[in-house]
């Protein structure tokens, strides 16, 4: 709940159970959303399904990778791992 903090606008975007990939796009498109956060699997898949309509996304970050061992798409970050990541690697 740090993301005030961080001067960043976010949207509840999975709050509906049941809502499609359209929707989301629409949202996404709406609001201009760069990073995705995504809890579990669900989520990536259509998170990665509106990042193939959308070119605004830089990134999908996730926090539970049960069944996304055999992901591999330069959108996906594990929240694990941008927690470790250095701060000074991330700006170059």
């Amino acid at each position: 709940y740090q993301i005030g903090r961080l001067k960043i606008s976010h949207k509840g975007l999975f709050e509906r159970n049941g809502q499609t990939a359209d929707e989301i796009l629409y949202l996404a498109e709406d609001s201009q959303t760069r990073i995705f956060l995504a809890q579990d699997q669900e989520q990536v898949d259509k998170c990665l399904e509106v990042a193939e309509k959308y070119n605004g996304a830089i990134a999908i970050v996730y926090w539970d990778d049960s069944g996304l061992w055999g992901y591999d798409h330069p959108l996906l970050n594990s929240f694990d791992s941008l927690a470790r990541a250095d701060p000074e690697q991330a700006r170059h």
